[in-house]
């Protein structure tokens, strides 16, 4: 048997590191130079090897080393190098040469021609199974290459030598070896960078074979190192030295954006209270989006904070996801529960009591609850305490699942002896006389035609004259007592004078209740009657005693303006309702219920008096943009750090939460576009919320705030772009959140009605022709604009 191999571990310390070829005899083991034969000699001397340059054959160049065995030698007597030093390290060495057997070649077949590494005695086995030629099993006639691998620690530093081995000969023969290499390398690792959100690998793998470059090849074919821009999934890449498939290493990156992580505040709430969830995820600088389903549905948001109101009880489920440059997660899902508050009652008062009485027992349902109010300790109401004047007593109850509801009632608290407080004229010529319609005792000087002086609380039972048969029946009561400065702004001129007459607060008779009548007995009887009622007739003098004879109180207009429209009434359950006039005072531009005139505002932008708009805002250095509105030509422009101011807004205690709607054209900062409460000195922040997207139309969406006044009832509200984007704001209305409201939009040229805001705030648009003939009417949703009616007019031409 006979063995050749050729190997070495590492090169003396004169070795430049990056040298590719460890090998280093006189040609770098392609045996193209004469110096070469000395190169590589026989191992043993009796009998020798026979090594010769050849021109025979050759791999590179034009010779190679023809190899033959001497005749009877003995197994395991080589081919050799001589020693060389190397360096104490942990690379794994690789001896690659080429060898070729020619087909007459008299080596026995079944001789395996080996490469093995030796240093004395030693021989190193290789890491794995060797790479060998087996004569007449391995192809003759061609250059076939052997490659073999060592690993050696740094304990093995010191002299080597490597061999060419013949084993299993049985004769001898020629054969040819070319090209030898040794190489070094190390197991190729991962030192990877990953960028989630922008989908981007960054690979920098370190080892592999000293001097050659890595190749890539990704499970989805491409081939560079670096990968940008990838979908969220799983991604695979095989990295190898240039040539050396054995050199190689895999690694899986796992691109695929996790599900994001939900503080969910309000697991539990009431009516009309603020849900509230908080999104977050391990990628940095994702985004957020809110949906109604697990998949596609309604975006009901972005931005990592959530927030909205139920007004029905139930359990509502949200869906958000993490979205990166070039995808999203799978959503997680969180629900809320919405309890229903508390049906809360309040035992009946009476409409008035005497300031003398002590004490009036209050009952409520649930029981449990708390009576609050002036004159109001625990559930005893105390008239002495509370004082003359009107006021609200109120009941609250709030239920195990901390729901809260409330009942009020309204009481009148009266002088008990008006005869102590009411001025009497002595001049003899008046006296006390019954006023049967209302059973009041008045004081009557007819002599003079003075108006009656009411003696208030003494009276007696009502008698007013009965009416009968009587089919339907109404009243109204009028008053020329008006005040405008408190909730009227003239836009131009106007209340300029001094006299009330000439300013309409006196002279200008407007009704100021409407009454209907309650009767308890109606005829069931003779068809000539059948549905007849009697009727006490109204107490025009005293209007606020027909309650006691069946007058029902049902509209309380309490403010007009100076042209005579109703800006603001009451109906029988105290509930108020609002109108507000523009466009110099010619039409509506909103109308609301369950809201006072100061708790509501619009702004189309479509007007300007001076700086001001229709509500008497000051827009000061803010930009108003023509031919760029939502509804109409013009909208607010709010570069970063602008802020829109409505000042001296109110509510009553029962209105504790505003909400705002706006449309914004441009793409806000996350959470950048803000709703702000401040007291009206504009020096206490009292609550603050981020704008949330619910839709969009166009080029325009639709954005939603709410905050929480608490017990604030004084207040301005701002409107402001904190984020670094300019954006513009058209149709912005503030109001309560249990209010209903409509908004109008017109032409300022000619009042033409452009667009209708329902109580969602989506638009139903109005277009005009030249003639100023309605051609379409179309109809903003949630899913865009659609067209409801759209009407075409052919008029015969004139000759």
């Amino acid at each position: 048997m006979r063995k050749i191999i050729l190997i070495i571990y590492t090169l003396s310390l004169n070795l430049a590191v990056a040298q590719t070829n460890l090998f280093t005899p006189a040609d770098g083991g392609t045996f193209e130079t004469s110096a070469s034969d000395g190169d590589i000699y026989s191992a043993v001397t009796s009998p020798s090897w026979e090594l010769t340059r050849s021109t025979d054959y050759a791999y590179t160049g034009n010779y190679s080393l023809a190899c033959a065995a001497p005749q009877g030698f003995l197994n395991n007597r080589s081919a050799r190098t001589e020693d060389f030093d190397v360096f104490d390290d942990d690379y794994i060495y690789m001896l690659r040469m080429k060898v070729y057997v020619p087909s007459s070649s008299t080596i026995s077949s079944g001789t395996i021609i080996k490469p093995g590494l030796k240093t004395g005695a030693v021989v190193f086995p290789n890491c794995g199974e060797p790479n060998y030629f087996e004569v007449g099993v391995d192809p003759y006639n061609t250059w076939f290459e052997i490659t073999v691998n060592y690993p050696l620690s740094s304990t093995r530093g010191g002299s080597y030598y490597f061999n060419l081995w013949l084993t299993n000969s049985t004769n001898t023969g020629v054969f040819y070896i070319d090209d030898i290499e040794v190489l070094k390398y190390t197991p190729i690792s991962d030192n990877s960078t990953v960028d989630l959100l922008n989908g981007n690998i960054s690979l920098n793998p370190t080892g592999g074979m000293v001097g050659y470059d890595y190749e890539f090849q990704w499970s989805d074919g491409a081939t560079s190192q670096n990968r940008t821009g990838l979908a969220p999934d799983n991604y695979t890449v095989l990295v190898n030295s240039e040539g050396f498939e054995f050199c190689q290493n895999q690694f899986t990156y796992d691109l695929t954006i996790p599900k994001p992580s939900v503080t969910n505040h309000t697991p539990n709430v009431c009516l009309n209270d603020q849900i509230r969830l908080t999104a977050s995820s391990t990628v940095t600088g994702a985004e957020f989006s809110w949906y109604s389903q697990s998949s596609g549905g309604t975006l009901l948001g972005t931005g990592s904070e959530f927030q909205d109101v139920k007004s029905v009880a139930g359990t509502y489920t949200y869906y958000v996801q993490a979205d990166v440059v070039n995808g999203s997660s799978f959503r997680t899902t969180v629900s809320v529960t919405v309890h229903p508050n508390p049906d809360v009652s309040m035992g009946d008062l009476d409409d008035f009591y005497y300031v003398s009485r002590s004490s009036v027992t209050l009952t409520g349902s649930p029981s449990g609850g708390t009576f609050t109010g002036p004159g109001v300790t625990g559930n005893i109401f105390n008239p002495s305490q509370a004082g003359l004047g009107v006021h609200t007593i109120s009941y609250t109850y709030t239920d195990s699942e901390g729901c809260t509801g409330t009942a009020t009632q309204i009481v009148e608290v009266v002088e008990s002896d008006p005869l102590c407080r009411t001025a009497i004229p002595v001049d003899g010529t008046g006296q006390f006389a019954i006023d049967t319609y209302g059973g009041r005792i008045v004081y009557q000087n007819d002599a003079t035609c003075a108006e009656d002086i009411d003696m208030m609380c003494i009276s007696t039972e009502a008698t007013p004259p009965i009416i009968d048969h009587i089919v339907a029946t109404n009243a109204v009561s009028l008053s020329d007592n008006w005040d405008y400065s408190s909730y009227y702004t003239p836009k131009s001129g106007g209340l300029s004078a001094s006299n009330n007459y000439e300013k309409g607060k006196k002279g200008k008779w407007r009704v100021d209740g409407s009454y209907t009548y309650n009767s308890k007995d109606i005829y069931r009887g003779k068809n000539y009657n059948t549905g007849t009622y009697n009727l006490n007739l109204f107490n025009w003098q005293h209007p606020d005693v027909n309650q006691r004879t069946g007058w029902i109180k049902t509209t309380t207009v309490e403010h007009y303006s100076p042209n005579g429209d109703a800006l603001q009434e009451r109906n029988a359950l105290g509930i108020a309702s609002v109108a507000k006039f523009g466009y110099n005072d010619a039409v509506p531009f909103l109308t609301a219920q369950n809201a006072d005139h100061g708790s509501v505002r619009f702004e189309s932008f479509e007007m300007l008096y001076s700086g001001v708009l229709e509500e008497g805002d000051n827009i000061g250095a803010l930009e108003i943009t023509p031919n760029n509105g939502h509804a109409g030509n013009k909208s607010l422009k709010l570069r970063s750090g602008d802020k829109f101011l409505y000042e001296k807004m109110a509510v009553p205690a029962i209105n504790t939460s505003m909400l705002a709607k706006v449309w914004v054209k441009g793409t806000p900062s996350l959470n950048g576009l803000k709703f702000k409460a401040e007291t009206e000195d504009g020096l206490t922040l009292i609550a603050l919320a981020s704008f949330q997207k619910i839709s969009s139309s166009g080029a325009w969406s639709l954005y939603r705030a709410q905050v929480n006044l608490g017990s604030h009832q004084q207040f301005q509200v701002l409107v402001g772009n904190e984020g670094s984007t300019t954006i513009w704001i058209d149709d912005l209305r503030v109001q309560p959140a249990d209010a209903q409201m409509s908004t109008y939009v017109y032409d300022p040229q000619n009042l033409r009605l452009l667009a209708v805001f329902d109580d969602q705030h989506y638009g139903m648009f109005y277009h005009y022709n030249a003639e100023g003939k309605l051609v379409r009417k179309q109809l903003e949703t949630e899913r865009g604009t659609q067209t409801l009616q759209e009407t075409f007019y052919n008029l015969p031409s004139q000759e």
